[in-house]
């Protein structure tokens, strides 16, 4: 049964810095196991651009290890793009989830919004 849909992120991302998901995000995204994950892109720039987005965990948000799953490797990303990706809940999470951002090519740029709907076991 789905408990929540939440908008995780909705930011224009330029550059190949690393960028997260509110930190304020961050307890209620680890409060269920099961997470279906849609990423839509538009407003894409740059030379080859690519996309990799990551579920991290942690229990003290400090500490922080990748979860299995994502848009990993890097997949080529075009305006209307829209990726997916599911975390069955097979493996427990830690209590703090976030996105882990990372754009590659050449001065890539691009708006990025995620949506995680949470589900429990029923």
């Amino acid at each position: 049964m789905r408990k929540n849909l939440i908008t995780a992120f909705d930011d224009f991302v330029t550059g190949t810095d690393t960028v997260y998901s509110d930190s304020r995000m961050n307890s209620m995204l680890g409060s269920m196991d099961k997470m279906a994950v849609q990423c839509i892109i538009s407003s894409v720039d740059g030379t080859s651009p690519t996309i990799k987005i990551k579920v991290e965990e942690s229990n003290d948000q400090k500490n922080w290890s990748e979860r299995s799953g994502g848009v990993d490797p890097a997949a080529s990303m075009a305006s209307g793009d829209v990726k997916s990706f599911d975390d069955d809940g097979s493996t427990p999470a830690q209590a703090f989830l976030r996105f882990k951002i990372d754009l590659a090519g050449t001065t890539p740029a691009a708006h990025v919004k995620i949506l995680a709907c949470q589900r429990d076991g029923g």
